[in-house]
């Protein structure tokens, strides 16, 4: 619309913007896939002949994908540079409304006379005779001569440049830790996808149901991953585990360990057994299973360095004869040794057995 009224219009060109803007991710999840190593998630946008200024480098981007990357990056530069170029303006004109266009003509600058997206506009009014005041005498102070009716003072960007409203309002953050269960579908005792992810339960969710719908899936910490080699553990349904998140960012919850409670117990009664290290496993859906276990008690040289591994704990008898199994996949130089080895520290400690 045409406006009627503006009394004066003031080019402000000195704003403090930015040449260009980069964002960088360390996501390797897009969507239900694991995609490319994290650093090559990195996107960058810039302007053309502009002066110079400093360079926005944003990490965490939040984003997965590259071409999201590259339009949040434009997004940014597109926010620092949305106050580089604006005017300041004075009118008597009432309908003017932030957020609304104003169409400017019949201005002296024929190239200003254009559509102008008003940011901020400030009212005023003065009535003093409302209150049974001189119209002058409690505004003698006033230089620009303003004693009553109404004007207001407005910003204004020019259509070409995009106006992006600054990030006034962060995306809430998560620190620290928290506990949760593994969960599944019924009937399963362990449920991950193809990247060993899992999904769980939070304690403070009260309409969770326990199965498969509980979460999104979460990426599982190991001590050792690569490429096609590394050590994995998935946690089970039912076990309780810690989750912290990636940078604060409650949309990247990670599975950093697992957790003993007054339920699942450790393997052997502590602290009577305090100097034992090991790793058991469970048969899946059954009772067996496997193990591997290093006794450091003192003064125990028939048990120091103990390593075994065993598939049924109900007798020594069917512990040896899987020994015997295990050995038979050994090399021929190794078998001997190795069987010799496994046949010797096959003996249970009293109250290790379960």
């Amino acid at each position: 619309m045409h406006v009627a009224g503006l009394q004066q219009l003031n080019w402000d060109s000195e704003g403090v913007g930015s040449k260009a803007a980069a964002l960088v991710d360390l996501s390797t999840v897009a969507g239900n896939k694991i995609s490319n190593p994290p650093w090559v998630k990195f996107q960058s946008a810039g302007w053309v002949n502009f002066p110079s200024a400093p360079t926005d480098y944003g990490y965490p981007g939040h984003f997965n994908q590259d071409k999201q990357g590259a339009l949040l990056a434009k997004r940014a530069l597109e926010r620092h540079r949305s106050d580089y170029q604006q005017a300041h303006g004075d009118s008597d004109q009432p309908l003017l409304v932030s957020g609304h266009f104003l169409r400017l003509a019949e201005h002296g600058n024929p190239a200003w006379n254009d559509l102008w997206l008003l940011t901020e506009i400030t009212h005023e009014g003065r009535q003093p005779q409302v209150l049974e005041e001189a119209i002058v005498s409690d505004f003698e102070a006033d230089l620009d001569g303003f004693h009553q009716g109404y004007r207001n003072h407005f910003v204004a960007t020019p259509w070409d440049t995009p106006f992006r409203p600054p990030l006034e309002h962060p995306k809430p953050r998560l620190f620290g830790t928290q506990s949760a269960v593994v969960t599944g579908p019924e009937g399963e005792e362990i449920y991950c996808d193809a990247y060993g992810r899992v999904k769980v339960q939070f304690f403070w969710d009260r309409e969770g149901q326990a199965d498969e719908r509980t979460s999104c899936w979460m990426r599982v910490a190991s001590n050792w991953a690569s490429q096609g080699f590394g050590a994995i553990s998935l946690p089970r349904i039912g076990m309780e585990v810690l989750i912290s998140f990636q940078e604060g960012d409650p949309d990247r919850p990670l599975v950093t360990g697992c957790l003993f409670h007054g339920v699942h117990l450790p393997p052997y009664r502590l602290p009577d057994f305090k100097t034992v290290a090991t790793v058991k496993s469970k048969e899946h859906k059954g009772s067996r299973s496997n193990e591997l276990r290093i006794d450091d008690t003192n003064q125990r040289t028939d048990a120091r360095g103990y390593m075994f591994r065993v598939a049924l704990r109900d007798s020594l008898r069917e512990a040896e004869r899987q020994n015997t199994l295990f050995t038979d996949m050994l090399p021929e130089e190794q078998k001997l040794e190795k069987h010799s080895l496994y046949g010797l520290n096959l003996q249970v400690p009293e109250g290790m057995a379960k």
